[in-house]
């Protein structure tokens, strides 16, 4: 599912967008450690923290969309650090444990049958 998809369905503010990736699965966590383990690749990171550590294990494991729950502002800078390693931003309108439900109802419901 496309990256602006998401956003719509997640009722979400689009804070950083390089471009529309397809995300394929989820991860949520706030421990960088935990998400450099087990997160993989075309996911989405659903995370209340954001600061540039966040940004360097996105880019590390090639996580495209970094989802932030919380009502806390990430500085201009970390943005900017986001933009200029090609990931997208996106804040939801929920609190983490419903943002990874609705997520993982969206991309379950958007599978091909088999």
């Amino acid at each position: 599912m496309k990256t602006e998809k998401i956003a719509s369905e997640l009722n979400a503010e689009i804070m950083v967008k390089t471009n529309d990736e397809n995300i394929n699965a989820g991860y949520t966590s706030d421990m960088l450690s935990e998400v450099i383990a087990n997160a993989g690749d075309s996911m989405a990171w659903i995370t209340l923290q954001m600061h540039m550590n966040v940004v360097a294990v996105a880019q590390l494991k090639k996580i495209p969309l970094i989802v932030l729950t919380g009502k806390a502002q990430p500085a201009p800078e970390v943005l900017q650090a986001a933009a200029e390693k090609g990931l997208n931003v996106m804040r939801s309108g929920f609190d983490s444990f419903q943002t990874s439900g609705r997520l993982y109802k969206l991309l379950v419901s958007s599978e091909p049958e088999k």
